[in-house]
């Protein structure tokens, strides 16, 4: 019974030690990113966010080098590589157990914002079928996203963007203006729902305030 008891004292301590081992190396990671100035510094982080993912069994990481990825890839001369990578690590979250609805909401919002991207490199090369598939699966993706979490910030946002994009796009201030007010609602969503765990991937709300300058084009 004795070695029992230590031996799962020793494999606890393990995974503690490991997964503060993660998280420092997430942190590190995430502050790189945040300070790239470009795609170079961009690409940079990316084998710091895998290193924090290999060394953790939690979802965080892997969501985190989706993200990155899916943005990197927004910049980059080949995007289709960078998404193919930002999928593959967001289907590592997909197949974990063990997700609250709030989690599952953002791992459907960030499948959303990588199908947008596909779609809007579809769409840019007039390749319409395409471009209605990935809109389509995008779509669905952020339904699905709502019905898990009505608070979830980044809901309202990627509508917001994707609204003041159609808008300028197709010069209809009507969708212009419902973008905006998307994005105030999400401006207030992040205000009334800020994660408990710091390295929780709680991003987007740097955008607003650019989407809204957009929006304000055409006043």
């Amino acid at each position: 019974m004795k070695k029992f008891f230590l031996l799962f004292l020793l494999i606890s301590c393990f995974v503690g030690f490991s997964q503060k081992s993660s998280d420092k190396k997430l942190s590190e990671a995430i502050q790189a990113f945040q300070e790239a100035n470009d795609i170079t510094g961009m690409i940079a982080s990316i084998p710091l966010f895998k290193e924090a993912n290999n060394k953790s069994k939690t979802w965080i990481p892997a969501y985190w080098t989706s993200f990155v990825y899916s943005q990197t890839g927004r910049i980059s001369e080949n995007p289709p590589v960078y998404y193919d990578s930002a999928q593959y690590y967001l289907d590592e979250v997909i197949a974990m157990d063990g997700l609250s609805e709030k989690e599952q909401s953002d791992v459907h919002v960030l499948q959303s914002l990588i199908y947008g991207l596909r779609a809007g490199g579809f769409w840019s090369q007039g390749d319409r079928e395409n471009g209605m598939k990935y809109s389509n699966l995008d779509s669905d993706a952020l339904s699905r996203a709502i019905k898990l979490d009505m608070e979830n910030p980044r809901i309202y946002l990627l509508s917001g963007t994707s609204l003041i994009s159609d808008g300028l796009r197709n010069q209809d201030a009507g969708y212009i203006l419902a973008g905006g007010q998307m994005l105030e609602i999400a401006k207030a969503k992040y205000e009334a729902n800020k994660p408990s765990n710091e390295l929780y991937p709680d991003w987007g709300k740097g955008w607003i305030n650019f989407w809204l300058e957009r929006a304000k084009i055409g006043d």
